[in-house]
């Protein structure tokens, strides 16, 4: 069964919470821990839906996540990926963070020797606008 999570940076301290997303009738946006029942109000430009992958240390892939992918056993070998969803085409794909900006399906990308989370774009917004502004 599709698992249907969510995260986002909590506006009081923006610290990330996951769980179920919600809205209220005033716009405000939540996410409700599972776990706890409780529920947090969130940043709505931060939310990140989760794909469904779980990468290598088996944790969850949300969108915005970005996604360290090792080519080889050698620790240098690799690419960051920015992970997203890709409207046209209905899939979840990820979009190299280097000169070439190389777009693959996620699910290519889950075949590497190992793949890990190592940041999100809304922790790591410089990076992101290095990138953009460099290719």
């Amino acid at each position: 069964m599709r698992e249907i999570l969510f995260k986002a940076k909590q506006t009081n301290n923006a610290q990330w919470v996951e769980g179920y997303f919600f809205k209220d009738g005033e716009k405000n946006c939540y996410i409700q821990q599972g776990d706890t029942g409780l529920y947090y109000l969130v940043n709505p430009v931060t939310v990140c839906e989760f794909t469904g992958f779980y990468d290598t240390s088996v944790r969850r892939i949300f969108e915005s996540d970005i996604l360290r992918v090792w080519h080889s056993e050698k620790p240098e070998d690799f690419t960051d990926f920015l992970v997203y969803f890709c409207e046209p085409t209905g899939s979840r794909v990820a979009v190299s963070l280097n000169s070439k900006l190389e777009v693959y399906d996620l699910f290519k990308l889950t075949l590497a020797v190992r793949y890990e989370v190592v940041d999100n774009a809304y922790d790591n917004m410089e990076k992101i606008s290095e990138v953009m502004l460099n290719a």
